[in-house]
């Protein structure tokens, strides 16, 4: 039987998505809740924003984790608005967290999953590269660093914990 070790120092839950990698946690850099919301952007008002401030740029990484969905950032328009590629809000108040993308300087890190719901199925995208998908998989730690969890072929909406 193999024994799994991870220090992990930061976790948060895993956003299923098809395109999107699983950001790494070091690279949070923004989180709250939004003012409001409509096709494919968000704001935050007041100085609660400060979205151009805080260096938020195209092609970082938006998840709302009162969904647990993520979009990429296609524009900062002005300090409290964030344009994104995927209509992921649906209603004001939901929370967001942004991270800092690889090619916006933010770290690449392949995390260890934590299974903390029933599964049937598990697609993932390896750390080497290879699209694998996992019938059954059981809860706990799961023995395999992955850079993406699939929306297409993960069955249901799984509570899965990025640790890092």
């Amino acid at each position: 039987m193999a024994v799994i070790i991870n220090q992990a120092r930061h976790s948060f839950r895993v956003s299923l998505s098809d395109t999107i990698n699983i950001p790494s946690a070091t690279n949070i850099f923004r989180d709250g809740f939004i003012t409001s919301f409509g096709t494919n952007f968000f704001t935050r008002s007041g100085t609660s924003g400060l979205f151009i401030t805080n260096n938020v740029q195209r092609g970082d990484i938006v998840y709302n984790t009162s969904l647990s969905t993520a979009a990429l950032v296609t524009s900062v328009p002005s300090e409290t608005q964030v344009d994104l590629d995927a209509d992921i809000f649906t209603a004001a108040s939901q929370g967001f967290i942004i991270f800092k993308a690889p090619q916006n300087g933010g770290v690449i890190d392949f995390p260890t999953l934590y299974i903390s719901s029933t599964i049937t199925t598990l697609r993932v995208l390896t750390a080497g590269g290879e699209d694998v998908t996992f019938n059954n998989p059981p809860f706990g730690p799961f023995p395999m660093k992955v850079s993406r969890v699939f929306l297409t072929g993960t069955t249901a909406s799984p509570r899965i914990l990025a640790l890092t």
